[in-house]
């Protein structure tokens, strides 16, 4: 359709690949659930909860662009079948699925949640042969394949490897400080390492009530002075645990 350009014109409603759309969507999202009984998190705008009246959980919902991620009990279906009548939406996966890269996985005997690589993305870990003795300084497109692969691998680990999250950060400490050749050689070091274990996944138990939330903190000795931080639910009466989240940094 030809308009005059020479105008400005005043749209009653979002529309989808303007600025404005992506906003539009989110606080329409947002209503939505809102009027359905869920609460925004004070930490983050991404989750929200639906609690009953005595406080205690009963689902939870992630936002995230257009895909929604969502887990409750029974009581908590009947709102997502509520949200499905007032937004209208695309695929609805369970048990197996991708979202936000990470493969989930429900083992819905055992009630067990695997969570791993989107396998789609595994070919971008690959080993870099570079030529030239150890010492040599990294050419400017070296040194933005070494921070690539650096950051492709700090990603996974975030997923499902913690084992490897020191590594990654004393890799991108060493590539800050001395940007040589060598830094190669230990960037292929963690790879076979990430390479060991096909699965990339971690597995997520069922906890039995009452659950504690614990953190633990800890600092390298070496004098990179690397920080690393992990936190755990676990189940009060027992050594059963999660690791629901974990970090490494200088």
């Amino acid at each position: 359709m030809r308009t005059d350009r020479s105008k400005v014109w005043k749209l009653k409603t979002a529309v989808y690949g303007l600025g404005d759309a992506a906003r539009e969507w989110y606080l329409t999202v947002k209503q939505t659930l809102l009027s359905l009984g869920l609460k925004e998190s004070k930490l983050e705008p991404s989750p929200y909860f639906k609690t009953s009246e005595s406080g205690q959980l009963e689902g939870i919902l992630c936002l995230h662009v257009d895909d929604i991620f969502l887990a409750g009990n029974r009581r908590f279906k009947g709102i997502t079948e509520m949200l499905k009548e007032k937004i209208k939406t695309g695929k609805h996966k369970r048990s197996e699925f991708i979202f936000c890269g990470r493969k989930f996985t429900q083992e819905r005997q055992t009630k067990t949640i695997h969570v791993g690589v989107d396998p789609s993305k595994l070919n971008q870990l690959t080993a870099i042969s570079v030529r030239g003795p150890p010492d040599r300084a990294l050419t400017e497109r070296e040194e933005t394949q070494a921070r690539s692969l650096i950051g492709t691998m700090q990603w996974y680990a975030s997923i499902c490897r913690p084992d490897l999250s020191y590594s990654f950060g004393i890799a991108l400490s060493f590539l800050s400080k001395d940007r040589k050749i060598a830094v190669f050689e230990l960037i292929n070091a963690i790879i076979v390492k990430f390479a060991k274990f096909p699965q990339n996944r971690l597995t997520f138990q069922t906890l039995k009530r009452p659950i504690n939330i614990e953190v633990y903190g800890d600092t390298s000795l070496d004098g990179d002075n690397q920080q690393g931080l992990i936190t755990l639910m676990r189940e009060e009466q027992s050594e059963k645990a999660n690791m629901i989240s974990w970090r490494s940094r200088q």
